[in-house]
């Protein structure tokens, strides 16, 4: 695979370096791949209402923010092509300020080897069907390690760019290549959906784009979150560059799978220390011993 095709978006960067990945050497600790995220929590901010500043909501719930290197912008309905989706296990690690995560498969049917050295970062495989009568450890685990739908696509602002005051911001006009990782299950029913009816055309998905929505919501304690729309919209004419893309991810959830295998093996290497030596030698002389 040449990873240094450009995509067809005047911008003469590769591809490999719009999605992140280090082509000079083996597998880096982190990536670039620009990251799509929704807000569930209202951005706040001064507007000036009559000669004075108040401070307001300037991006509401449902929003959706797409961070780009160092940058972030946010849109309120991009438009996107579905190139891939994998899913795996996912999990913060609140204590050393990371993301634990298995790697990247079609499905989740069968344990997968994770960043920690462990399975599945501890959860148990399969559906639950009675979830009262889990030990109360398994539940705890279950609320944390979550099932996650990682969609790789390209996204289209539309002209709709906003900087954190909600205001319009120029460029990111081209179609940039982003991930996506869906945890709610709404969400990823209504993405299921998407998919769905296009395949009921016969198509693949990247042959259409599809818009993102939300709708906001919220829990009885007061907090907000928000849930994902996907609405199927226009057949596009497929080109050469888009084989391309599509390769390109491939080679970056390879990439990553490869990085957190690495990561299971560093935490399962064997270690033959002092003691295994010892009993190596005690062994040797039983061996060695006349009976």
């Amino acid at each position: 695979m040449n990873m240094e095709l450009t995509v067809n978006d005047n911008s003469g960067r590769s591809m490999a370096e719009m999605m992140g990945v280090d082509t000079s050497a083996g597998p880096q600790k982190a990536s670039s791949l620009a990251r799509l995220n929704i807000l569930h929590t209202a951005l706040m901010g001064e507007v000036e209402v009559a000669g004075k500043l108040r401070n307001t909501e300037v991006l509401p719930v449902g929003t959706f923010s797409l961070k780009i290197g160092e940058d972030i912008i946010y849109v309120a309905k991009p438009s996107i092509r579905i190139f891939a989706m994998r899913q795996q296990y996912a999990k913060w690690d609140a204590e050393n300020n990371k993301m634990d995560r298995t790697v990247l498969a079609n499905d989740l049917k069968s344990d997968l080897k994770d960043s920690r050295g462990t399975f599945n970062i501890g959860r148990p495989l399969g559906f639950v069907t009675d979830w009262e009568n889990l030990p109360q450890k398994t539940k705890d685990i279950m609320r944390v390690v979550k099932r996650t739908k990682v969609l790789f696509g390209t996204i289209k602002i539309n002209g709709g760019a906003m900087n954190s005051n909600g205001e319009p911001v120029k460029g990111y006009d081209n179609e940039i290549p982003f991930i996506l990782d869906i945890k709610n299950n709404t969400s990823i029913k209504c993405l299921d959906a998407a998919v769905k009816s296009i395949s009921k055309t016969g198509a693949m998905p990247i042959a259409y784009t599809v818009e993102l929505g939300s709708i906001a919501e919220s829990m009885p304690t007061g907090a907000t979150f928000a849930t994902m729309t996907f609405t199927v919209k226009n057949k596009v004419d497929l080109i050469e560059e888009d084989s391309t893309t599509f390769q390109s991810f491939l080679d970056w959830i390879e990439w990553s799978n490869t990085f957190i295998l690495a990561k299971w093996d560093e935490h399962n290497k064997q270690d033959t220390g002092a003691s295994d030596e010892d009993l190596v030698a005690d062994f040797v002389d039983i061996e060695g011993t006349a009976v």
